[in-house]
Parts: C-alpha cells; structure tokens; sequence
C-alpha cells in the first residue's frame, strides 16, 4: 500500500460506519492544549476579557502551536487550591467580593489599577506561577483541519487521551507494510470506491471521506460481509506485479500424537467458512474419509457436541457430513494456481447464492 498511501497517513479510528480515517500527511499540524484563565496585554483591569478556558470545550482548548503566541500574554493561572482566598484577600479592601468563585471575578468589568496589579503579583509569585512563555510546557497533539461547504471541520490525534477525538491509533506504518495483490472498482453516486486485498488475505473498501476529497475513509471488509460480498458488482483491476514480503513460515503441530487416533469425531462442512479460508489466503484443505469416500470438512468436533461458530460468521449452510476417526483424515495444501482458480469462481458466484 506503499503507493496508494504516499503522502498520507491513516489512523484507526473509533467509528459505527468506518474503521481508518487517510489524512495529506503534509497537512497535520500541531496545536497546543491550553487550560487555566489566560490574561491578554491591557486586559489585567478588566477581568470580563479574561480568557476562560477551563469552560472551553475540549475542542477549543486546542489551538495551532503556529498562530499562538506567548508574548501577547500578561500571565496565567490556575484554579489551585487557596487562591480563591488569596484572591479575595486582595480584593477585600476594595469592597469587591467574589463569593469564593473565580466565575464572578470574570463578570467584574473593571478593577482599581493598585487591585489589578496586585493580582498579577499574586498569580506570578512563586506559590502560584505557571509559565506560558515555552510552548513546549503544553501538551501538544497533532490534527488536521478543512472547509467542507462553509465549516471547518477539525480532527485531532490524540489516541487515548482526547476525550474530543475517535482516533486511537496512527497505524500508517502497519499500512504502508502491506502489499496490494488485488483490486476491484466501482462507482457510486456518492464516490468512486476501491476494494483491495493485501498479500496477508486482508480486505479492504477505499473512498474520499466527503466531495473535495478532503480525507478518505477505509473500512474492513471481513465476517459476513466479505463471505457474502458481491463481487460481480465491481471490475476488476490489473495490480502491477511487484515483490511480495516473505510469508512467515507456519508452525505445523502433529496433533496425531497427542490425539488418540480412533476416537470418533462428527464433521462439518460449511461453504461460507471455506470461502473465507480461501479469501483470506489460507492454503490449507481438510479431508475426511467417510465410507471410503474423501470429503472437504471445515469443522471437527467430539462426537455429540455441537459445532462450534467460527470466523465471526454465522455458518447457517453448515450441512453434517458423517462421523470418522481422526486417523481418517488428511491435509493437502493448495497450490498457488488452485487458490488463483477457487478465487476465481467465488468472484463469479451471484450475490445471492454467496449470501446463503
């Protein structure tokens, strides 16, 4: 996906309707945190000016590193225990009372000049003093913005620790690890959208996240979805052959010797399940020998017991095919050009028959 994500950057993203926002990399910029009560240069007589930003949205909270500047700042602070008193102290004597509540010192208009200053002593003494004049004392966070139809639109990077942000993770590099071996397109009145496969069996749909092509929006295709999905409905593209990272190798356990080979297994075979086996790559066929006759099997349980869901799907087409031992069966592994084949006929299969 090296080619697909040049320039950008994908997150996962915590969403009912999608699973990875795709942002311009080059337009992710930092904004800064800001809390506490700021105090802008000619404003410290005049606390109805004074910036609240412990009532500010998280949202607003966060603004450019770039467009923020210390230096138009008188000082800062913060609601720390004991300043409200310290705060009425100094204002006692000019008959102004704020009640023990630092929302009614912001509704004062105007404060006697000796007060004002005073307060400012007060709020930069050492007791009290918080220091605006690095910004890299902020908590600083990555985030993109745009215009959509008049709005702006922000999204801020913050995994864990936004309450105001859904994504979680940036799983760019993830991403760009990948290699696409297929791909398949459609358009829609909405967009133009891309379904691709990855040469680790993973499937996924590509398309602009609004009409200026702003973001993009990826989503999984797995479960249900992908064992039902109408291929028939999209072209299929040519991917330029490339080289593929080596697949790791599988670690192959030999159950036979810790399974007694003639107790008796029930088994079934599921379509749905083997269409997924064969969609997300995996090379491997079971076989069961059941009155001499060799059968596919998907699943193997202890005689009696019910079979068990897998694959998150719901494998209502599960049919019962018979009881063997487990010295009745064998696997053989499909070859490239068998698997090539199988994928094949499931992408000419009607929707319907795929959705069953």
């Amino acid at each position: 996906m090296e080619i697909l994500l040049d320039g950008k950057r994908i997150f996962e993203v915590e969403n009912p309707n999608y699973d990875y926002v795709v942002f311009p990399a080059e337009r992710i910029q930092t904004y800064i945190q800001l809390n506490g009560y700021l105090i802008k240069k000619g404003d410290l007589q005049h606390p109805k000016k004074w910036i609240n930003m412990e009532d500010a949205s998280d949202m607003d909270r966060l603004v450019l590193e770039s467009s923020f500047n210390p230096d138009e700042y008188e000082c800062l602070f913060f609601d720390d225990l004991g300043l409200k008193e310290a705060i009425q102290n100094i204002l006692s004597p000019y008959n102004i009372q704020i009640d023990n509540e630092i929302k009614k010192l912001l509704s004062i208009n105007e404060l006697p000049l000796k007060a004002a200053l005073e307060l400012k002593e007060l709020f930069t003494s050492e007791k009290y003093a918080n220091d605006y004049s690095n910004p890299l004392d902020f908590a600083r966070y990555e985030g993109y913005e745009f215009e959509c139809n008049g709005e702006i639109k922000k999204w801020f990077i913050g995994e864990e620790e936004l309450p105001c942000t859904s994504i979680t993770y940036d799983t760019t590099r993830r991403f760009v690890n990948m290699c696409i071996v297929e791909t398949y397109y459609k358009k829609t009145k909405k967009h133009s959208e891309h379904v691709f496969k990855t040469h680790t069996g993973e499937w996924y749909r590509y398309y602009a996240g609004d009409t200026k092509n702003n973001f993009w929006i990826m989503e999984d295709i797995e479960g249900e979805e992908l064992v039902s999905f109408p291929f028939h409905l999209y072209t299929l593209q040519e991917t330029a052959p490339r080289q593929l990272p080596k697949k790791e190798k599988e670690i192959k356990i030999d159950w036979s010797k810790f399974i007694e080979k003639e107790e008796i297994y029930d088994f079934y075979y599921s379509e749905k399940e083997f269409t997924l086996r064969i969609l997300h790559n995996k090379t491997w066929n079971d076989l069961v020998n059941i009155n001499g006759e060799w059968k596919r099997f998907t699943k193997k349980v202890s005689r009696g017991e019910e079979p068990f869901e897998s694959w998150d799907i719901n494998c209502d087409d599960e049919v019962f095919l018979g009881s063997a031992t487990f010295g009745d069966i064998k696997e053989e592994e499909f070859t490239e050009q068998q698997l090539h084949q199988l994928c094949a006929e499931i992408r000419e299969r009607p929707y319907d028959r795929a959705s069953k």
